[in-house]
């Protein structure tokens, strides 16, 4: 896949897949993994009436509402940010699963290169936080004169990410972990879903517990803070099987 990440780690693996078969037909997969955390609060957007496309009348307000959920998102637990450019340097890269376009319209991890432009659609988006302790700090973040200079300096190519989101918000849902991590996935993904990390991808999975013992694999996901092998590093790994 490109852009490139390595979240079950850096170095390469076989991936260690084994098909486990009765009277010859396929019932369960075999797959070398670890279970790292659970889904704990989803975004909500109760006016969204399809996430299979946005209105012609939302192309301007979708974006913001996008991202102001997500920023809302890392209020409901306790993970601990540098600072607030930190927070929301987390939504920038979580709003579009790290990856965007340059000029010639080729994917590439995006880094933080995105958080100049959430800085503007954060200054237009403002109204559309209902929390006041969110809303002070916001506007406490955006009185700042360097903030200031960089919004007014960007506000040129501040389509470029609105343009993103529009593409990858269909289908998906903004979400938290247990242990703090912003996630984007599938908008099938439900709460005490877990992420897990399986040898050799990489990119997270979701998957769902069943009474059997066994996981039902629902979607691939981008987990800020952990695509480049970041868990990897502190989890075991074991067999786990999917049916």
């Amino acid at each position: 896949m490109y852009p490139t990440f390595g979240a079950s780690g850096m170095k390469r693996y076989r991936s260690g897949i084994r098909v486990l078969r009765t009277n010859g037909s396929v019932n369960r997969i075999s797959v070398v993994c670890s279970v790292y955390d659970s889904i704990e609060v989803a975004g909500s957007f109760p006016s969204r009436v399809s996430s299979h496309e946005v209105p012609v009348p939302e192309t301007y307000s979708w974006p913001k509402k996008w991202l102001v959920e997500i920023l809302r998102l890392t209020y409901c637990n306790k993970q601990r940010f540098v600072d607030f450019g930190d927070r929301l340097g987390a939504a920038a890269r979580t709003s579009i699963a790290g990856v965007g376009f340059d000029q010639e319209a080729r994917p590439g991890r995006v880094g933080d290169s995105r958080f100049p432009d959430l800085v503007v659609l954060l200054k237009d988006g403002v109204h559309l936080i209902t929390e006041d302790h969110i809303r002070s700090e916001v506007r406490r973040f955006l009185a700042d004169k360097a903030v200031q200079k960089l919004a007014h300096d960007k506000i040129v190519v501040k389509t470029r990410l609105s343009s993103e989101i529009i593409g990858k918000s269909l289908g998906r849902l903004p979400f938290t972990t247990a242990k703090g991590h912003l996630v984007m996935t599938s908008e099938h993904v439900k709460c005490g879903d877990v992420v897990a990390l399986i040898k050799g991808s990489q990119v997270p999975f979701v998957l769902r517990r069943r009474t059997s013992g066994t996981y039902q694999l629902i979607s691939e996901a981008y987990v800020d803070g952990i695509m480049d092998g970041e868990a990897a590093a502190i989890s075991k790994f074991g067999l786990l099987e999917l049916a």
